[in-house]
């Protein structure tokens, strides 16, 4: 009598190559071929090559055999840096689509208040402190109120 043992290996994939494009492109693209891309973990730098809002560097790097469900990290473009850093107008863009432009002006996000609107989709800024245009330091915070459903508690 012979016993056969066989081993599952599990499944290696070849990581897309996203350099180059944006990160919502570089996320279906990992989703269509089994690799996770955490957008919260997207990292952001300057560049004098490469445009605004386009992907300079991806780990792993393209071509490489990884396993299905790996993670892939992206530093994404923010363009040439500013001569001076200056407070965006924020006003009317989505929450969820912010970091870029705070990345730009190296600023974060500060305290972010929630306010009951009807006539404003969830999630738009409506006010933002300190306004566009004051000058700023790096580092420094921006306080952003946003619009919630009304049946939502603010805070």
């Amino acid at each position: 009598r012979v016993e056969v043992v066989l081993s599952v290996r599990e499944q290696l994939l070849i990581c897309p190559d996203v350099m180059g494009r944006s990160p919502r492109e570089a996320v279906l693209i990992a989703d269509s071929t089994g690799i996770v891309v955490l957008l919260e973990n997207v990292t952001y730098r300057h560049s004098n090559a490469l445009p605004e809002g386009v992907i300079m560097y991806q780990q792993p790097q393209p071509n490489e055999r990884i396993l299905r469900n790996s993670e892939l990290s992206l530093t994404v473009s923010t363009g040439t840096k500013p001569e001076k850093i200056v407070a965006p107008d924020l006003i009317g863009r989505q929450i969820s689509e912010i970091d870029l432009v705070l990345a730009k002006f190296e600023l974060k996000l500060g305290q972010v208040s929630r306010y009951p609107q009807k006539s404003s989709r969830e999630g738009i800024i409506l006010e933002q402190t300190p306004k566009s245009g004051t000058a700023m330091v790096s580092g420094q915070r921006i306080d952003l109120k946003i619009a919630v459903s009304p049946s939502k508690k603010g805070g």
